[in-house]
């Protein structure tokens, strides 16, 4: 799996000829055959078969993400706000916030239903948000135990 992307940026170009840069995803593609060589060319390529995409978004659902994401980040002592039209594609908006390892990324793209995305997500903050509140209050009960007022080396902000 993979995606196509526009540059719609360049952020950064270092010496030795890497770069940041910003893009934009536009369409996702599964790669049927890869070539690590290609001849006349510097780089390798693949044949690839895009995959569409349904946008059948459910607001209840979105609304329960966004809820969730909003506690995600108060657990986390994050101060942001969540800004997003839920006309908008929401999944790939929030994925890359949500925590998820790059096996699940991959499985997340993998799904081709915008409502089937929401609910893997929504699955997986209902999981850790309690990983993530248990941990914060620890940290408040750290800091209120005078035993360790005189450790300078650990910083728990």
């Amino acid at each position: 799996m993979g995606t196509e992307v526009d540059i719609i940026d360049l952020v950064r170009k270092y010496e030795n000829g890497e770069m940041d840069i910003t893009v934009k995803g536009k369409n996702i593609f599964k790669i049927i055959n890869f070539y690590k060589k290609t001849p006349n060319k510097l780089y390798s390529s693949a044949e690839v078969e895009n995959i569409e995409v349904k946008y059948d978004s459910d607001s209840i659902v979105i609304k329960n993400v966004l809820k969730k994401l909003q506690d995600l980040f108060r657990f986390a002592g994050l101060d942001k706000q969540i800004n997003f039209n839920p006309e908008q594609h929401v999944s790939y908006l929030v994925a890359h916030t949500v925590g998820l390892s790059l096996e699940q990324e991959y499985e997340l793209l993998s799904i081709d239903n915008e409502k089937k995305r929401l609910e893997y997500i929504s699955e997986h903050l209902t999981k850790i948000l309690p990983i993530v509140s248990e941990f914060e209050q620890m940290k408040e009960k750290i800091k209120m135990n005078g035993h360790f007022k005189n450790f300078p080396e650990i910083d728990l902000k």
